[in-house]
């Protein structure tokens, strides 16, 4: 907890020292604790989108889906076919983010995944994105404003020189 409680005290420093003053505070989670997919059901009742995704989360983040905060949403498409994109953090990565927050005494207006907020910054329909930072880096294919794939890798900082 010294860790979350140390990097809480360098967000109140960074909050007091901007001149502007922020009104807003968005997080995101690194692309390689999380996972995008696009998942193609058939249009029938009896399917349960929870327990497929579930799936697909433990698949993606290679972890079980109870360990995992799992969002979705619907995607135009044809008829028979439902076509979801499917976003999924490990719980830790999630937690980690709030818990510095919640100590700094700051709240959390928003909570992403990395990929979404790259797509907005850049704010183009269509993009291929890098990001690439000492630590590791991150491919964003962008379709219609959203992040449709991506690949994250991390490795050791400093590792490449």
């Amino acid at each position: 907890m010294v860790k979350f409680d140390a990097k809480a005290k360098r967000l109140r420093n960074f909050v007091a020292k901007t001149k502007n003053g922020i009104t807003r505070l968005v997080a995101a989670v690194p692309g390689y604790q999380a996972a995008i997919s696009n998942v193609e059901l058939p249009n029938a009742r009896e399917l349960d989108p929870k327990a497929i995704f579930s799936r697909e989360v433990s698949r993606t983040l290679g972890i079980p889906a109870e360990l995992a905060t799992m969002n979705w949403a619907r995607l135009p498409g044809r008829s028979q076919i439902r076509r979801w994109l499917v976003a999924s953090a490990t719980n830790r990565s999630v937690s980690s983010i709030t818990d510095v927050v919640y100590r700094s005494g700051y709240k959390l207006d928003a909570l992403e995944l990395r990929p979404f907020a790259i797509a907005r910054a850049v704010n183009m329909q269509e993009a291929l994105v890098v990001w690439m930072a000492d630590h590791g880096c991150d491919a964003i294919v962008i379709h219609n404003w959203v992040p449709i794939a991506y690949q994250s890798i991390h490795w050791e900082s400093g590792s490449l020189r």
